[in-house]
């Protein structure tokens, strides 16, 4: 058995924020219709969650809304807004989320923003006038810092017993494309009649799987080997470090420096990992 933890991986689909005070941020959205203008931003600390019936069209309509994870789903709170008259949603994320993106399948102009970016939001509402705001769609990217744990994903070692040091590795479990049935929504919310085959999905059932594929083609390439031999290879022979050659880290707010105890390494298949040299 191989347990794996979630990361990141260097592709991302940016959603720039721009506040009215010249503030820039960027944020990440699978929303792909039209960028908004300039429109006045609202926050209200006590409909911050933005659940069904709970914000007044007289207040939101044709304005960008602010909203907290928590309580309802993420894409649902985009719905909401979008039924009360709101011309778009920035989704905030808590202490407990830290600087993770994830890209979601908005039904309206829709971008998520980290907990620092989300603080300075904040304080844009609470110290400016006429606070505005406007969200700037940028499709897919490539180049950014990977891998980087899930805030989401466990950690090493296991709570129960220190001594055991789980999971074994970690691997690309954020923002994955998927195969997805076309019967279901990207959102699935049931007033969204958009029908896809692949969509974007996060999570360590994403990440077992191409840890699975690296096993299957571990397999193939030694027919003999055991499940052991094979978690070995990729153990072994995984990397600890980021595309910006810097030690792998972890992106959970105020969580202690990255170590081998608590970020996994990450495997890919090479040249080292089909001829490992030392099987454990």
């Amino acid at each position: 058995m191989m347990t794996v933890a979630a990361s990141t991986m260097d592709r991302s689909f940016p959603a720039i924020v721009n506040l009215g005070d010249g503030e820039t941020f960027d944020g990440e959205s699978l929303y792909s219709g039209m960028s908004t203008d300039q429109l006045p931003l609202v926050y209200d600390g006590n409909l911050k969650y933005c659940t069904s019936g709970a914000l007044s069209p007289a207040l939101i309509k044709g304005k960008i809304v602010a909203c907290e994870r928590d309580i309802n789903r993420r894409v649902e709170k985009g719905q909401v807004v979008k039924m009360a008259g709101g011309a778009g949603m920035l989704l905030l994320n808590t202490k407990s989320d830290g600087e993770e993106l994830r890209a979601e399948p908005h039904v309206s102009p829709a971008a998520s923003l980290g907990v620092s970016a989300a603080e300075s939001l904040r304080n844009h509402i609470i110290t400016s006038g006429s606070p505005t705001a406007s969200i700037v769609f940028k499709g897919s990217t490539f180049g950014k810092l990977a891998p980087v744990m899930a805030s989401f994903s466990s950690r090493g070692p296991a709570s129960i017993e220190p001594y055991v040091i789980k999971p074994d590795v970690t691997a690309p479990g954020v923002n994955i494309l998927a195969a997805w049935p076309p019967t279901i929504s990207p959102s699935e919310i049931k007033t969204d009649n958009r029908s896809v085959l692949f969509n974007i999905i996060s999570g360590t059932s994403m990440s077992c799987s191409h840890i699975s594929g690296l096993a299957a083609l571990l397999k193939a390439a030694h027919k003999d080997w055991s499940p052991a031999a094979i978690k070995s290879a990729l153990m072994t022979t995984a990397y600890t470090h980021n595309n910006k050659k810097t030690p792998i880290y972890d992106i959970f707010s105020g969580s202690p420096p990255p170590t081998p105890v608590r970020v996994r390494f990450r495997p890919c298949l090479s040249r080292e990992s089909l001829k490992p040299g030392l099987d454990l």
